[in-house]
């Protein structure tokens, strides 16, 4: 017959009650919802000029975001000092992006998307492109979703 020592049944029965609850993964619904939020956030504020609130809304401080004709920008700080350069010479008039396919593994996402964006150089006519876009997303300690990757290609949209 096993015998188990009382004082180690103790040490088990503590360790159980302390340890956390079990987390229970996103749904996929849960992670397009948040991440519907940020975007949310970036295009508010890149309409409206604001580009740091739009990077520290929308990219993580080690991001990657990577444009066509133009190198890489490592770190959102970099991203920022781009995005400030477009600015300057590029009025945003209007934003849309659609998301297409999220896939959810623990607290990264990938989400595959479409979007346009209306922008205005100087006096020239307004200009509406078309792209598409894989991003990879990662929760944050706050709760957010926050993007960590970014690769886009001016393209026709397609549904």
């Amino acid at each position: 017959m096993l015998r188990i020592d009382s004082r180690l049944a103790l040490l088990v029965a503590a360790v159980v009650a302390c340890a956390p609850p079990s987390s229970t993964p996103p749904t996929t619904d849960a992670v397009r919802n948040e991440i519907a939020k940020t975007w949310g956030q970036f295009s508010t504020a890149w309409v409206a000029g604001n580009v740091s609130a739009a990077t520290s809304a929308f990219f993580t401080v080690d991001a990657i975001n990577s444009v066509p004709d133009a190198p890489e920008a490592v770190g959102r700080s970099a991203i920022d000092s781009a995005f400030t350069q477009f600015r300057a010479a590029t009025k945003v008039l209007a934003t849309k992006n659609t998301t297409q396919e999220v896939e959810v593994g623990g607290d990264v996402a990938v989400e595959k998307g479409l979007f346009t964006q209306t922008e205005q150089t100087g006096k020239t006519a307004p200009i509406t492109h078309e792209g598409r876009y894989l991003a990879v997303w990662r929760h944050q300690t706050d709760g957010t979703w926050k993007c960590s990757r970014f690769l886009f290609n001016w393209a026709p949209a397609t549904k």
